[in-house]
């Protein structure tokens, strides 16, 4: 993304507003900064052997002047307009993708094309294929062709089926990738460069082939061609503003693609700093930044208003199943205690302090877990959980040990964190989401082990509960006081951190932890 709009800085950006804050280390930011850094200095490097420059490759608007000013006053309410329509057309766009996609598995699925995999999906997507080409070659047939224009040499426009020295302006939006059609309507000297007739065909049949596309086994990304559809709305909406209100002095069409786009962009992908620092960098002016801030605010305020507040690339997160945390518990885990949300362990993933190899395959087998509890001797006084150790350390030391004796107990992570078996859910649950917690042990008030919480477990459950999932009802606890036994693991957790969670816990009066 940092070399696609020459931008460094909006590629971290982007990727920080899609991971979010829950799950973007702090370490991580250095590391971003570093990848960008040297992707852009290879990438300059290698054009300059090659004698070329990065504007020849990414989307760049070679502006040297217009007649039409960037944009005034009079401007503001046709940006909020088109804003607010692009703010309820992409979700609309989203659920039709979505229904596309859920079209499309179900048929796949089906009895007569279950067996015929992967045959069939290769075929479906050679077929369609042939179809969007078939499609984008008749539709060319319809636009008008127009002289070249003068003042745009740096742009190339598609001539079809024109005699020489003219062009087919549909063909010059759907003929040619998505990222120089981009080019071409960001343009603000093109300002007559594409017809209301032939840019309403190509919006309507690069639409209709975008939405069909999803589900499609191809990789296809989806951030230009949304940039595209936007883009061309808002070109279709300056010129149509053009010619209701001839007397009034507006700005180039070609800023009202670029306004589209923003608006289109943030309401599918639900990010708004890097779609202003991605477009100000195409539009090559900075003095763009405010319009492209009201245009993403509008769209996003639209969006949440008709009750669609669930992005494209969240709601196919959703469709896989892909278990993760959202940075607040949902209601259903809300209404939880510690004891309804331990992972189902069997008996046999309760291993001792030394094991057998064969002791350890077996837990292993029995069970997914990421990590197994440790529990010491029952010689060495009442037996407690020594620690939780991660399945991975287990699996490596079976196979170092060929055969012998298994130190679980040097494996498991020292006790650190536990969690009450009568804690509800909103006490415990922002150390999983947001303090990177990978697992805890779950101790009844007497000091016994109950379970064990693993944010793979916690993911999965909460995920299951959205979705309707019922628990059973809870079950009493012995509550005889005693010594608290704990485990856990966390991501570069440091002593200082830890010590400040016990601090913020003691603050809230909270007796369901114990750091």
């Amino acid at each position: 993304m940092a070399m696609i709009f020459d931008s460094p800085l909006g590629g971290i950006l982007y990727m920080f507003e899609e991971v979010t804050s829950v799950s973007w280390p702090v370490e991580l930011t250095f590391k971003a900064v570093v990848g960008c850094t040297i992707c852009t200095s290879v990438s300059y490097a290698l054009l300059r052997v090659c004698q070329s420059s990065i504007r020849e490759f990414v989307i760049f608007e070679m502006w040297y002047g217009t007649n039409h000013p960037d944009f005034s006053f009079l401007d503001l309410p046709g940006f909020i307009i088109l804003s607010a329509i692009l703010g309820f057309f992409a979700p609309l766009h989203t659920k039709l993708c979505l229904k596309v996609m859920d079209c499309r598995k179900r048929l796949h699925a089906g009895p007569v094309l279950r067996n015929c995999q992967p045959w069939a999906k290769m075929a479906e997507t050679v077929a369609y294929a042939a179809l969007c080409a078939a499609v984008v070659a008749l539709t060319s047939i319809l636009g008008s062709c127009q002289a070249l224009p003068k003042l745009t040499s740096e742009l190339s426009y598609v001539q079809y089926q024109c005699p020489e020295g003219e062009y087919n302006p549909t063909a010059s939006l759907l003929l040619t990738t998505a990222e120089g059609a981009v080019k071409r309507l960001f343009n603000r000297r093109n300002h007559g460069a594409f017809g209301i007739l032939g840019g309403f065909v190509a919006l309507l049949a690069y639409t209709t082939l975008n939405i069909g596309f999803a589900g499609l086994p191809v990789p296809s990304g989806n951030f230009t061609g949304t940039m595209l559809i936007g883009g061309l709305t808002g070109r279709l909406f300056g010129h149509c503003q053009a010619l209701l209100l001839p007397e009034a002095s507006f700005t180039s069409a070609g800023i009202y693609a670029m306004v589209g786009a923003a608006a289109m962009l943030c309401s599918f992908k639900h990010m708004t700093l890097a779609v202003v620092v991605f477009i100000c960098q195409a539009s090559n002016n900075i003095e763009l930044v405010p319009v492209l801030m009201l245009a993403v605010t509008v769209s996003l305020f639209v969006h949440k208003i008709i009750g669609s507040p669930i992005a494209f690339d969240e709601a196919q997160i959703l469709r896989k199943k892909a278990h993760y945390l959202s940075a607040e518990p949902c209601k259903p885990v809300r209404r939880l205690a510690a004891r309804q949300l331990v992972d189902d362990l069997p008996v046999q993933s309760r291993l001792p302090a030394r094991p057998t190899s064969a002791q350890v395959v077996e837990a292993l087998r029995e069970t997914q877990a990421p990590f197994l509890p440790i529990f010491s001797a029952p010689g060495d006084g009442p037996r407690r959980c020594l620690g939780l150790a991660p399945r991975t350390r287990l699996d490596a030391a079976v196979r170092a040990a060929e055969g012998g004796v298994v130190p679980a107990d040097s494996l498991a992570d020292p006790p650190n964190i536990t969690i009450q078996a009568d804690a509800p859910a909103d006490s415990f649950y922002v150390l999983f989401a947001k303090a990177q917690l990978r697992a805890a042990c779950v101790l009844t008030a007497s000091g016994e082990y109950y379970g064990v919480i693993s944010r793979a477990g916690l993911a999965k459950t909460a995920m299951a509960l959205e979705e309707g999932m019922e628990l059973e009802p809870l079950q009493e606890v012995a509550t005889e006081t005693g010594d608290d036994f704990s485990d856990s693991e966390t991501d570069s957790e440091s002593d200082g951190e830890r010590e400040a969670f016990g601090a913020k816990s003691c603050r809230k009066g909270s007796s369901f932890l114990h750091i």
